[in-house]
């Protein structure tokens, strides 16, 4: 079958086998063979947890491998021991995000996988740590078509932000740059979306919204 690592069994399947002729040569394997399956086991509900919220946000295959790798290797490493599956599994999901500096943010997929937004920053941060990660800084202007297409706003108000973010940059504060020039352009261009909205979508509050709007038009 086809290898990948977001299967427990690597998508081996049935081929995973052995075949000895001794006794005691047979039982060493058998014992080798044990411990695989129990490996295998443990990494079953993770790694589904993994494909179910990849699939949920549309990951490529690239994306969800890695989330795969990484959270093998966290298990691997013990990291696991103590600690909530279902998050660490999730915080590897964003962690793949996060290196392929994919626009997905902890809010969408906290809400994909039902899980708590400060456990998953608390593993992901974790993880970075241990497996010695560092992640590109996230370019916001990735973010920009997403959020006007989710508001309904055409791709104008998108190419404005996008002008309003390259000008503006030295001036952006706090983590609502897309936010703040979204929210501009769109009343530039005669739209009426409220900052509710907006600060909804983008996954921020609207008084960091109004507060960011104001340190942006200084």
């Amino acid at each position: 079958g086809l290898y990948t690592l977001v299967r427990s069994d690597s998508g081996l399947g049935s081929e995973i086998s052995f075949t000895d002729y001794s006794g005691k040569a047979s039982a060493v394997s058998g014992k080798r063979f044990n411990s695989m399956v129990r490996a295998s086991e443990s990494l079953k509900t993770p790694l589904y947890i993994i494909r179910t919220v990849s699939e949920k946000l549309n990951l490529s295959f690239t994306a969800t491998e890695q989330a795969a790798y990484y959270y093998r290797k966290a298990h691997e490493m013990k990291l696991v021991m103590g600690r909530k599956q279902k998050e660490m599994a999730v915080a590897c999901v964003y962690m793949s995000c996060r290196l392929q500096n994919m626009p997905v943010t902890l809010k969408e997929i906290s809400a994909a996988s039902g899980t708590d937004i400060a456990l998953i920053r608390k593993y992901y941060r974790l993880l970075m740590s241990a497996l010695d990660v560092r992640a590109p800084i996230p370019d916001p202007i990735q973010h920009v078509s997403k959020i006007t297409a989710k508001l309904g706003l055409p791709e104008v108000v998108a190419r404005v932000a996008t002008n309003i973010i390259k000008a503006k940059t030295k001036k952006t504060v706090g983590h609502s740059p897309v936010a703040v020039a979204v929210y501009i352009a769109q009343k530039r261009l005669g739209y009426e979306v409220n900052q509710f909205d907006i600060s909804e979508v983008a996954g921020i509050t609207d008084v960091s919204l109004r507060k960011n709007t104001s340190a942006l038009l200084k």
